[in-house]
């Protein structure tokens, strides 16, 4: 793969390896791809959020949470911890 770079970032790259902040450009380029993919995870991540929170709005008025609604969350929360201790045993 061959990748062309403009100057003004040719030079970025060069500033990067003067200051030691990296051994070779292709350090450079991992880390920016590193930080790009964990940016494009961070946008689907607050796309899926703000779509479950238009779902919310949009699923009508709320009620009030009830002991029995707040007990189904615990076993629920318990269950979740159960699976997970389980798969972690493994």
């Amino acid at each position: 793969m061959t990748i062309h770079l403009s100057r003004s970032q040719e030079q970025f790259v060069r500033t990067l390896l003067q200051e030691g902040d990296y051994a070779s450009e292709t350090e450079v380029v991992e880390e920016a791809l590193r930080l790009l993919e964990e940016h494009r995870l961070q946008k689907t991540g607050r796309k899926k959020l703000e779509n479950l929170l238009l779902e919310g709005l949009d699923s009508g008025p709320s009620t009030p949470m009830t002991a029995q609604d707040w007990d189904e969350i615990e076993r629920e929360g318990k269950l979740l911890i159960a699976a997970r201790k389980n798969r972690d045993a493994r």
